[in-house]
């Protein structure tokens, strides 16, 4: 009996794992055809309250929601359709990283046309959505009293090369005894205007078949969330919350 029993703990054991892991898949595929069925499939105009309330049903939605266009060709209507659900899911930080930086360079028309999206869903003109880039940040907005809704645009310039360009920078100031020899990482991120104006992102998509952030500013994503979407161009509403749904269930590990 007492070289039985182990054996009976190990199989019982062993049963319960698949058991809980059996019961997790059946409820994430139960989640996405209750959603399809009663919600999402609804949603062709797509308005306001019915993301709300398929928001409403999440255990948790990201505060800040990354964007990686991984993509060669970029469709505004496309892409600020997924950023105007984004914020009516309850999302209060946007970026989009955008590598070439063509969203960069055309940020006017990109705000323009993100809320004239937004406001076409809520149906009122008295929400805006501030659209930025780094550029902007410490002009047009203060660090630490950025409230509201806010978009900020990416690009290479912003991610490691801007790197590159702070150590460049600490190093001319090293020379000329500006700062101390011993650069820590504090000093680094107080000449990284990003690392002050935005949260980390807690949900980074990839928009594209590419499996890299291809630059995204690396000091915010330690701890993010990756996931992916196969593309943009006319990404479903029910694609998109399908990927929220999955982050709601997933649980961070920070490791050891």
């Amino acid at each position: 009996m007492l070289s039985y029993r182990p054996v009976l703990s190990s199989a019982a054991l062993y049963s319960v794992h698949f058991l809980s892991r059996l019961r997790s898949a059946l409820a994430l595929f139960w989640g996405w055809t209750v959603s399809a069925f009663f919600g999402i499939l609804k949603h062709k105009g797509t308005k306001a309250p019915l993301i709300q309330k398929d928001a409403k049903l999440l255990e948790k939605i990201p505060y800040h929601l990354a964007f990686v266009m991984a993509e060669e060709d970029i469709y505004h209507e496309y892409l600020v359709r997924l950023i105007a659900w984004a914020f009516l899911s309850g999302v209060q930080y946007v970026s989009i990283y955008d590598q070439r930086g063509k969203l960069k360079s055309d940020v006017v028309k990109l705000r323009r046309l993100v809320n004239d999206q937004y406001q076409s869903l809520v149906n009122s003109l008295s929400t805006l959505i501030n659209v930025v880039t780094t550029d902007d940040i410490g002009k047009t907005t203060t660090p630490g009293t950025n409230t509201g809704l806010w978009l900020l645009v990416l690009s290479s310039d912003d991610g490691h090369n801007s790197i590159v360009n702070v150590a460049k920078s600490l190093c001319e100031e090293a020379q000329v005894s500006s700062i101390k020899p011993h650069v820590d990482i504090s000093i680094i991120s107080s000449k990284i205007s990003i690392s002050n104006f935005l949260p980390d992102p807690d949900l980074a998509i990839v928009c594209g078949s590419t499996k890299s952030l291809l630059g995204y500013p690396p000091w915010t994503s330690p701890l993010t969330e990756i996931m992916w979407l196969s593309s943009h161009y006319k990404c479903s509403y029910f694609e998109f919350h399908s990927v929220l749904y999955q982050y709601a269930q997933s649980q961070q590990r920070y490791g050891k």
